[in-house]
Protein backbone atom coordinates (compact mmCIF):
# COMPACT_ATOMS: atom_id res chain seq x y z
CA UNK A 1 0.00 0.00 0.00
CA UNK A 2 1.75 3.75 -0.95
CA UNK A 3 0.11 6.61 0.84
CA UNK A 4 0.47 9.77 -0.11
CA UNK A 5 2.56 12.14 1.68
CA UNK A 6 0.47 15.66 2.78
CA UNK A 7 3.79 17.36 1.19
CA UNK A 8 2.69 16.41 -2.65
CA UNK A 9 -1.04 17.38 -2.84
CA UNK A 10 -0.32 21.00 -2.28
CA UNK A 11 1.91 21.32 -5.12
CA UNK A 12 0.03 19.44 -7.53
CA UNK A 13 -2.36 21.65 -6.40
CA UNK A 14 -0.05 24.68 -6.48
CA UNK A 15 0.83 23.42 -10.24
CA UNK A 16 -2.43 23.64 -11.75
CA UNK A 17 -3.15 27.12 -10.10
CA UNK A 18 0.08 28.30 -11.85
CA UNK A 19 -1.42 26.48 -15.40
CA UNK A 20 -4.63 28.07 -14.90
CA UNK A 21 -3.18 31.67 -13.77
CA UNK A 22 -1.13 31.73 -17.35
CA UNK A 23 -4.01 30.49 -19.39
CA UNK A 24 -6.17 33.24 -18.12
CA UNK A 25 -3.17 35.93 -18.75
CA UNK A 26 -2.93 34.52 -22.79
CA UNK A 27 -6.76 34.66 -22.76
CA UNK A 28 -6.57 38.12 -21.59
CA UNK A 29 -3.74 39.01 -23.73
CA UNK A 30 -5.50 37.67 -26.56
CA UNK A 31 -8.62 39.26 -25.59
CA UNK A 32 -6.75 42.71 -25.43
CA UNK A 33 -6.16 42.62 -29.42
CA UNK A 34 -9.17 41.38 -30.52
CA UNK A 35 -11.61 44.32 -32.27
CA UNK A 36 -14.16 46.26 -30.20
CA UNK A 37 -17.81 44.68 -31.42
CA UNK A 38 -19.82 46.45 -29.13
CA UNK A 39 -20.32 50.02 -26.97
CA UNK A 40 -19.84 48.08 -23.99
CA UNK A 41 -16.34 46.92 -25.55
CA UNK A 42 -15.30 49.92 -26.47
CA UNK A 43 -15.86 51.58 -23.10
CA UNK A 44 -13.93 48.29 -21.49
CA UNK A 45 -10.88 49.09 -23.55
CA UNK A 46 -10.73 52.30 -23.00
CA UNK A 47 -10.85 51.76 -19.24
CA UNK A 48 -8.12 49.26 -19.85
CA UNK A 49 -5.91 51.93 -21.55
CA UNK A 50 -6.74 54.36 -18.99
CA UNK A 51 -9.23 56.79 -20.58
CA UNK A 52 -11.62 58.50 -18.01
CA UNK A 53 -15.11 55.85 -17.67
CA UNK A 54 -16.76 57.79 -20.56
CA UNK A 55 -14.65 57.08 -23.22
CA UNK A 56 -15.03 54.85 -25.97
CA UNK A 57 -11.87 53.16 -28.04
CA UNK A 58 -12.82 51.84 -31.24
CA UNK A 59 -10.25 48.84 -32.46
CA UNK A 60 -10.25 47.44 -35.73
CA UNK A 61 -7.35 44.69 -36.42
CA UNK A 62 -6.14 43.42 -40.10
CA UNK A 63 -4.25 40.58 -40.47
CA UNK A 64 -1.36 40.83 -43.57
CA UNK A 65 1.23 37.76 -44.10
CA UNK A 66 0.18 36.09 -40.52
CA UNK A 67 0.75 39.57 -39.18
CA UNK A 68 -1.50 40.80 -37.07
CA UNK A 69 -2.11 45.09 -36.78
CA UNK A 70 -4.38 47.17 -34.50
CA UNK A 71 -5.33 50.72 -34.95
CA UNK A 72 -7.30 52.51 -32.23
CA UNK A 73 -9.22 55.51 -32.82
CA UNK A 74 -9.82 57.15 -29.40
CA UNK A 75 -13.18 59.06 -28.63
CA UNK A 76 -14.08 61.53 -25.81
CA UNK A 77 -17.49 59.85 -25.66
CA UNK A 78 -19.86 57.89 -27.35
CA UNK A 79 -18.73 58.14 -31.11
CA UNK A 80 -22.27 58.81 -32.67
CA UNK A 81 -22.12 62.18 -30.14
CA UNK A 82 -19.29 63.26 -32.57
CA UNK A 83 -16.89 64.17 -29.51
CA UNK A 84 -13.62 64.78 -29.74
CA UNK A 85 -11.11 62.16 -31.50
CA UNK A 86 -7.70 60.88 -31.89
CA UNK A 87 -5.76 58.63 -33.66
CA UNK A 88 -2.51 58.54 -31.42
CA UNK A 89 -2.13 57.66 -27.78
CA UNK A 90 -0.06 60.16 -26.63
CA UNK A 91 -2.43 63.11 -27.96
CA UNK A 92 -5.81 61.53 -26.58
CA UNK A 93 -3.58 60.79 -23.00
CA UNK A 94 -2.57 64.54 -22.94
CA UNK A 95 -6.12 65.34 -23.43
CA UNK A 96 -7.30 62.88 -20.86
CA UNK A 97 -4.60 64.01 -18.18
CA UNK A 98 -6.51 67.13 -18.46
CA UNK A 99 -10.05 65.84 -17.90
CA UNK A 100 -11.91 67.14 -14.98
CA UNK A 101 -15.15 63.98 -13.95
CA UNK A 102 -18.15 66.32 -14.20
CA UNK A 103 -16.45 69.32 -15.25
CA UNK A 104 -15.17 68.30 -18.72
CA UNK A 105 -17.29 67.55 -22.56
CA UNK A 106 -16.34 65.56 -25.16
CA UNK A 107 -16.02 68.99 -26.65
CA UNK A 108 -13.57 70.65 -24.90
CA UNK A 109 -10.81 70.57 -28.04
CA UNK A 110 -13.15 71.16 -30.72
CA UNK A 111 -12.69 68.01 -32.23
CA UNK A 112 -9.67 66.84 -30.65
CA UNK A 113 -6.73 65.60 -34.54
CA UNK A 114 -10.33 65.69 -36.10
CA UNK A 115 -9.69 69.48 -36.60
CA UNK A 116 -9.62 70.57 -40.08
CA UNK A 117 -5.94 71.55 -41.61
CA UNK A 118 -5.11 74.75 -41.70
CA UNK A 119 -2.22 76.18 -43.87
CA UNK A 120 0.65 77.86 -42.04
CA UNK A 121 2.01 80.60 -44.49
CA UNK A 122 -0.54 82.80 -46.65
CA UNK A 123 0.07 84.19 -50.10
CA UNK A 124 2.51 86.43 -50.35
CA UNK A 125 4.51 86.17 -46.73
CA UNK A 126 7.79 86.22 -46.53
CA UNK A 127 9.23 83.36 -45.33
CA UNK A 128 12.10 81.17 -45.63
CA UNK A 129 12.51 78.08 -47.15
CA UNK A 130 15.13 75.22 -46.82
CA UNK A 131 16.82 74.34 -49.77
CA UNK A 132 17.77 70.65 -49.52
CA UNK A 133 20.59 70.30 -51.93
CA UNK A 134 22.71 72.79 -50.19
CA UNK A 135 21.13 72.50 -46.61
CA UNK A 136 20.93 76.50 -46.52
CA UNK A 137 18.23 78.55 -46.14
CA UNK A 138 16.82 81.24 -48.55
CA UNK A 139 14.35 84.21 -48.37
CA UNK A 140 11.32 83.56 -50.25
CA UNK A 141 7.68 84.62 -51.10
CA UNK A 142 4.74 82.27 -50.75
CA UNK A 143 3.28 82.39 -54.84
CA UNK A 144 0.37 79.49 -54.43
CA UNK A 145 -0.81 77.06 -51.58
CA UNK A 146 -2.20 73.65 -52.59
CA UNK A 147 -4.62 71.79 -49.90
CA UNK A 148 -4.52 67.78 -50.02
CA UNK A 149 -6.31 65.34 -48.15
CA UNK A 150 -3.66 64.54 -45.91
CA UNK A 151 -0.88 67.12 -47.19
CA UNK A 152 -0.37 70.87 -47.91
CA UNK A 153 2.42 72.15 -50.47
CA UNK A 154 3.49 75.52 -51.71
CA UNK A 155 4.78 77.33 -54.69
CA UNK A 156 7.76 79.61 -53.93
CA UNK A 157 9.62 82.37 -55.34
CA UNK A 158 13.15 83.02 -54.08
CA UNK A 159 13.99 86.61 -53.56
CA UNK A 160 17.86 86.29 -54.44
CA UNK A 161 17.67 84.66 -57.97
CA UNK A 162 13.74 84.93 -58.70
CA UNK A 163 13.82 81.32 -59.38
CA UNK A 164 10.17 79.11 -58.76
CA UNK A 165 10.34 76.08 -56.82
CA UNK A 166 7.14 74.34 -56.73
CA UNK A 167 5.79 71.33 -54.01
CA UNK A 168 7.71 72.32 -51.21
CA UNK A 169 6.63 70.75 -48.15
CA UNK A 170 5.66 72.90 -45.23
CA UNK A 171 8.11 71.42 -42.73
CA UNK A 172 10.66 73.09 -45.22
CA UNK A 173 9.48 76.37 -44.48
CA UNK A 174 9.78 78.49 -41.79
CA UNK A 175 8.56 81.74 -40.99
CA UNK A 176 11.00 85.02 -41.26
CA UNK A 177 10.94 88.79 -40.89
CA UNK A 178 11.44 90.65 -44.14
CA UNK A 179 14.44 92.53 -44.50
CA UNK A 180 14.20 96.23 -44.35
CA UNK A 181 15.69 98.22 -47.38
CA UNK A 182 18.59 99.53 -47.09
CA UNK A 183 18.86 103.55 -46.19
CA UNK A 184 20.51 105.29 -49.58
CA UNK A 185 22.78 108.42 -48.45
CA UNK A 186 21.32 111.71 -49.10
CA UNK A 187 22.72 113.75 -51.91
CA UNK A 188 22.93 117.24 -51.15
CA UNK A 189 20.82 119.52 -54.09
CA UNK A 190 22.21 122.89 -54.40
CA UNK A 191 19.82 126.02 -53.76
CA UNK A 192 18.41 127.53 -56.85
CA UNK A 193 20.59 130.77 -56.47
CA UNK A 194 23.79 128.44 -56.13
CA UNK A 195 22.66 126.89 -59.48
CA UNK A 196 21.62 130.40 -60.99
CA UNK A 197 24.90 131.98 -60.32
CA UNK A 198 27.09 128.66 -61.32
CA UNK A 199 25.29 129.64 -65.12
CA UNK A 200 26.72 133.01 -65.30
CA UNK A 201 29.08 133.89 -67.60
CA UNK A 202 32.41 134.89 -65.68
CA UNK A 203 33.45 138.63 -66.48
CA UNK A 204 36.07 139.09 -68.73
CA UNK A 205 39.05 141.39 -67.43
CA UNK A 206 39.84 143.92 -68.91
CA UNK A 207 43.26 143.90 -70.33
CA UNK A 208 45.49 146.80 -69.23
CA UNK A 209 48.42 147.82 -71.17
CA UNK A 210 51.57 149.42 -69.27
CA UNK A 211 54.68 151.11 -70.29
CA UNK A 212 57.32 150.92 -68.74
CA UNK A 213 60.60 153.02 -68.91
CA UNK A 214 63.70 152.10 -69.58
CA UNK A 215 66.60 153.16 -67.93
CA UNK A 216 70.12 154.06 -68.48
CA UNK A 217 72.66 152.43 -66.62
CA UNK A 218 76.57 153.54 -67.08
Amino acid sequence: MIESSDETAPTHNNENTAADTNGKRDEKILSFFQPTTTSLSEKRLAQTLGYPATWHVVRTVSTKNNVQAFCDRIYAGPPSSNPDTYYNHGAAMAAALRWIEGKSTPHDNEGGQMNPRVALFEKDEYVEVLYEPDEMWYGATIMKCVMYQDDIRYTVLYIADGATQTNVAEELIRKAEKPKPKKRKKSITPSKDAVASSKKKPKKRKEQSFRTRGRRWR
